[in-house]
């Protein structure tokens, strides 16, 4: 589910929120039940969204060095139930506040879907498992850009 941003690095460096972003809380993820369909935890989507905000050089080194908190929650994940081609969407709101002030800065619901294909795996329960963490990482790469983008 980890981002590879190497292609923004250098426009983070550039931006307001260069190694100055401190995650605050993840939630909204569930658990996998072995018995059921694959879920992502907010466990697991909170070592992603870190990791890519890592390689993106946007997370503060130390929590005293961080300019904003982030807090984002996993609103939504639509899966499909049966089918050749896997489509799950990822709804994620991202807030991001001013440590100083208390002023948020940055409040967006992002929805990014991610298709896999029955090419990618010929078992349903690995299919789901990738398109779950691909929407994840498209939707943290929306996310990292959105950010970037606001100055």
């Amino acid at each position: 589910m980890i981002v590879d941003q190497s292609a923004l690095v250098k426009e983070a460096e550039n931006s307001r929120f260069s190694q100055s972003l401190m995650i605050t809380s993840v939630s909204g993820g569930e658990e996998t039940n072995p018995l059921w369909t694959s879920e992502i935890d907010s466990d697991a989507f909170h070592g992603a969204l870190t990791d890519s905000l890592k390689h993106s050089g946007l997370i503060a080194e130390t929590p005293e060095q961080a300019k904003y908190e982030l807090r984002a929650i996993l609103a939504k994940v639509k899966q499909p139930s049966i089918g050749f081609n896997y489509t799950v969407t990822s709804d994620i709101s991202y807030l991001i506040t001013e440590k100083s002030s208390g002023n948020l800065i940055f409040e967006e619901e992002i929805s990014t879907p991610y298709t896999a294909s029955l090419g990618e795996s010929i078992y349903g329960v690995k299919r789901l498992r990738l398109a779950n963490e691909g929407s994840i990482r498209e939707n943290i790469k929306t996310f990292i850009a959105r950010i970037l983008s606001t100055e």
